[in-house]
């Protein structure tokens, strides 16, 4: 990902010193634009990840876990999850499990993301009914 270290270009074409995101590092600033490498770049082309890091995320906090991402604009997903940590867990639990693993990029970089989440039995079940 890029622009992680990045300042806000202020009014009256000076840097205002202030992180296109707060001390915490979990929120933009207001400010259109940000400052980074000598170029300006929109805070909506910094907010766009590849479905791939997402994976990446998602398999690091789910041990063992199969994980497909796809999107076609890099701001809403769709992802398949299939683990065994999801047994015996709803619907409600095991998006919550995929949520922790995202942590506060869900709600800004990823804006939107449908989970299908299911163990390998469920996950074989499904495909079985789905080619017969």
């Amino acid at each position: 990902m890029t622009g992680r270290n990045i300042a806000v270009f202020g009014a009256g074409g000076d840097l205002s010193g202030d992180p296109c995101r707060d001390a915490n590092n979990t929120q933009w600033s207001t400010a259109m634009f940000c400052y980074t490498a000598r170029r300006f770049v929109r805070k909506a082309d910094l907010l766009d990840m590849d479905p791939q890091e997402i994976k990446s995320l998602i398999e690091n906090g789910l041990e063992g876990a199969e994980v497909s991402v796809f999107s076609e604009d890099n701001t809403h997903y769709a992802a398949l999850v299939v683990s065994e940590e999801f047994a015996g867990k709803r619907p409600i639990a095991r998006h919550q499990m995929v949520y922790r693993c995202l942590g506060e990029l869900m709600g800004n970089e990823i804006h939107a993301m449908s989970i299908r989440a299911h163990t390998a039995a469920e996950w074989q079940e499904i495909q079985a009914n789905n080619d017969g």
